[in-house]
């Protein structure tokens, strides 16, 4: 459990010209809180992802989001000691918020030899269960450490529980990479990730009867 990251509001207000005149207004801004859980379903998460437990293995995810909130990955693993298939970690998750930007740090490693490949990020910004090219974050060769890669979330961004999804494909010569691929050796990881849209998602509802975020008149 962590406490969801702070509601903030400001408001420019321009008051009216004289009684009645009917031109005053409101320009509201409206960031943070947590949504409600809206997870999505649809992903590909069967016949996705190694066949094969040896050599190339996603090794570390490191991604620190708002109010705390993290994704610490770490695999420690030997050789053979990989994960076969899609390797769910949705119960880590960490909170980001809309024209907001982040670091995440990557280290598409290896449980045994050392292989060319790719790794890739994908988060699913619109929550439609699938990973577009436009949602991806990040693409490094493989085996070259940990990899820094710095994303800014979309404007307009769905706001509730998505997935970002990590892969590593061993010995792919071409990008970018299919998140719903399977092949032999790599690693493929899910987390989850809390998006907090600004003016998206919120509700208004002022004394006037108005429910958009900015009001006049």
């Amino acid at each position: 459990l962590y406490e969801p990251s702070a509601m903030l509001a400001s408001a420019v207000v321009v008051d009216e010209s004289a009684a009645g005149a009917m031109d005053g207004s409101i320009d509201l801004t409206v960031s943070g809180g947590t949504p409600c859980p809206t997870l999505s379903s649809g992903y590909c998460t069967t016949s996705v992802g190694p066949t094969s437990s040896y050599d190339s293995e996603l090794q570390s995810v490191l991604l620190l989001g708002d109010a705390g909130t993290s994704i610490n990955y770490a695999n420690v693993c030997v050789q053979g000691g990989g994960v076969i298939g899609l390797n769910d970690q949705t119960a880590l998750s960490a909170s980001l918020t809309e024209g907001n930007s982040y670091t995440i740090d990557v280290d598409f490693g290896t449980c045994g030899g050392t292989y060319s490949g790719f790794g890739e990020i994908w988060i699913d910004y619109d929550m439609d269960g699938t990973f577009s090219t436009s949602e991806s974050i990040g693409l490094a060769t493989a085996n070259t450490g940990v990899n820094p890669f710095t994303f800014t979330v979309p404007l307009g961004s769905a706001s509730g529980t998505t997935r970002m999804r990590v892969m590593q494909h061993e010995g792919i010569s071409t990008t970018p990479l299919s998140p719903c691929a399977s092949f032999l050796w790599g690693s493929v990881v899910d987390f989850s990730i809390v998006l907090n849209g600004g003016g998206v998602g919120y509700t208004f509802s002022w004394s006037t009867g108005d429910t958009t975020e900015d009001i006049s008149g």
